[in-house]
């Protein structure tokens, strides 16, 4: 079973990757550059990411249809780790700012990666019922990384 993170977990991952771009820059470079938080959004567009760097790919996902976004590997399997996976329900045309989220409005899939190696991988992931065995997937996408 792959672990689930909550939404807490991711945001206190992107807090640390701002705090950390923000120590970077007021010290001089180092030759390779230091690991960094990057969001995916566009599977047409290959990400370069430092090694080291942590990265999550964004996909528009709406959980109530039963469908859920799934990482189904990667080609070669050598320069990334797949580390869990968390789900950004939406909170539009709420009443008031603590209210629950919305049913059947749809949100984002949130999909986090460690580049460990230098290297490039294309990311496969499927949009699909976790309990139609034998079914395609509704929709697919690929990601490009290459981890220097």
């Amino acid at each position: 079973m792959r672990p689930i993170l909550s939404g807490a977990v991711l945001a206190a991952l992107l807090v640390a990757g701002a705090a950390n771009e923000r120590r970077a820059a007021a010290t001089p470079a180092p030759a390779t550059p230091p690991p960094r938080f990057v969001t995916l959004t566009d599977p047409s567009v290959p990400a370069t990411l430092g090694q080291g760097a942590y990265f999550v790919v964004a996909l528009a996902a709406n959980v109530t249809t039963g469908y859920a976004w799934s990482f189904t590997g990667a080609t070669p399997p050598t320069a990334v780790v797949y580390v869990g996976a968390s789900y950004l329900a939406p909170n539009l045309g709420s009443p008031s700012p603590g209210a629950p989220p919305l049913v059947g409005v749809g949100g984002t899939a949130l999909l986090l990666f460690h580049a460990t190696q230098a290297g490039s991988a294309t990311l496969n992931f499927a949009y699909a019922r976790p309990w139609e065995k034998g079914v395609a997937p509704a929709s697919t996408a690929a990601f490009t990384v290459v981890v220097q």
